[in-house]
Formats: structure tokens, C-alpha cells, sequence
């Protein structure tokens, strides 16, 4: 039984259901069954309904076939359409009577055509698109989060664009424009012969970290690998460290 197609997904009491077709026949595999009947085990659960009833090995109601699974490739059986009733019947369970019902009606509409069957390829293209759309969405809530938490303006808005970016392909909130050159205050101390330490005590004696003398930015620590605020100076600081030095 080779070249199964898959043509139509659905949940059924959070259990993912696959329905595969090859010349007009519907199947499922047991272990689905198992776990919409709510086995514990789900295979075994349904062997042991065929090992007691072996006239569900005939191919009008299941056949054995070799599928692949994240374990690997590995035996399967697939029950076809009146196989799925039986082993439904057979579990005389409340659940089996409504998933029977369930199933009925979309094999139905699948063969009458008022049911959109999704070929493998488009469900995978489908699967796929659905995860990355996913992944995205976690990746521009992270960055709204990080936004939420700084006090720098400018952060916020490089945060508020990626997280665009990320969702609609572009940047539709634009990027913060950089119009003032900046220094460090290892830089600064560099100019005029003194230890950024040096700086850092002189702008806090003095008042110097305001918005007339530089800007609040994040940079990666000198002394780990996280993220931290550091204070860099506009030209016009350069002239005020060299009257305070």
C-alpha cells in the first residue's frame, strides 16, 4: 500500500488526526485511534482489539505498511473506512461513538467535494508557513518586552522597528536617526590623558550626564556578557571635561 497521500487534518479532544486516501479509500492509522479512544498506550490499546478480533486484519478493514515516524521508519496498520468503524464499535466507549460520527461526516463531505481536501505537499507548505508565522510572533513579543523595560527612547524605537520588521517583512516604525557623533568616556579619557574612571567620577561630581552633554545607550558589559546602560558624551562634553580636568 504505497503512495498514501494525506488529504485532510483535524483535532478531535486535542488529539491530532490524519486522513490518508489511496484510490478513493480513506485510512487511519491505530495509533491515532488509540490515542482519540484514550489509551494509555496507543498502539498496543488497539493490537490488542485486533489480536482479539482477527478478522480486522482483513484488508477490507486494516492493512500493515511501513511508514515513516520520528523514530524512524517502522510497521503501521492503517484501518480503512469501515475499520475505523469497528474498532470504534468494538471500544464501546462514549468517545468511539462520537468520533465515529465525527469521521463519517467528513469522509462525506470529502468525497462529495464540500470539504477542502489539503494534498500532502500544500499541508506541509501549509505546516510549515504556520510555524514560521509562529516563530515570528514569539520573536517580535520578545522584542516588545525588551521595549516595555528600557527608559531610553531611542531603544524603544530600534526595538518597536525590528519587531515590525519581523512581522510585516519591513520596518514600517523607521530606526532612530543617529545626527550627533558620541564618545565614550574611555575615549574622552584618552583625549586628555586621564582613566575613563576619572570621566565617570568627574560628569557625576559635575552633572554631566544630562541630555545638553550626551545620550543613554546599551552596550555589552566590559566584565560579562550582559547588556548595560553606559553614558556617551556629545563634542560639546569634550570641552567641558578639559576645563574640569
Amino acid at each position: 500500500m504505497n503512495n498514501l497521500e494525506l488529504v485532510k487534518s483535524f483535532n478531535f479532544n486535542d488529539v491530532k488526526c490524519d486522513i490518508y486516501s489511496k484510490d478513493n479509500e480513506v485510512f487511519m492509522t491505530g495509533e491515532q485511534l488509540g490515542k482519540v479512544l484514550g489509551y494509555q498506550y496507543a498502539r498496543e490499546g488497539i493490537n490488542k482489539i485486533v489480536s482479539r478480533n482477527e478478522y480486522l486484519k482483513d484488508k477490507e478493514f486494516s492493512a500493515e505498511v511501513k511508514m515513516t515516524s520520528p523514530s524512524g521508519i517502522q510497521n503501521t496498520r492503517l484501518f480503512t473506512e469501515d475499520g475505523i468503524y469497528e474498532i470504534t464499535m468494538l471500544s464501546k466507549t462514549e468517545t468511539g461513538k462520537k468520533f465515529r460520527k465525527v469521521v463519517r461526516g467528513i469522509i462525506k463531505s470529502l468525497r462529495k467535494g464540500e470539504n477542502k481536501i489539503i494534498r500532502t505537499s500544500e499541508y506541509q507548505r501549509l505546516t510549515a508557513e504556520a510555524k514560521l508565522n509562529n516563530s515570528k510572533a514569539r520573536m517580535a513579543s520578545v522584542l516588545m518586552k525588551l521595549a516595555e523595560k528600557t527608559q531610553i527612547p531611542e531603544f524603544k524605537q530600534v526595538c518597536c522597528s525590528y519587531a515590525s520588521a519581523v512581522i510585516a517583512g519591513k520596518p514600517i516604525i523607521p530606526l532612530p536617526e543617529v545626527n550627533k557623533k558620541t564618545y565614550s568616556a574611555t575615549e574622552i579619557g584618552d583625549m586628555l590623558g586621564v582613566s575613563a574612571n576619572k570621566i565617570g567620577k568627574i560628569a557625576n561630581q559635575y552633572n554631566i550626564k544630562t541630555e545638553e552633554y550626551g545620550k543613554k545607550f546599551y552596550d555589552k558589559s566590559r566584565y560579562s556578557n550582559k547588556e548595560v546602560e553606559t553614558f556617551r558624551y556629545y563634542d560639546n562634553a569634550i570641552q567641558k571635561f578639559k576645563e574640569l580636568v
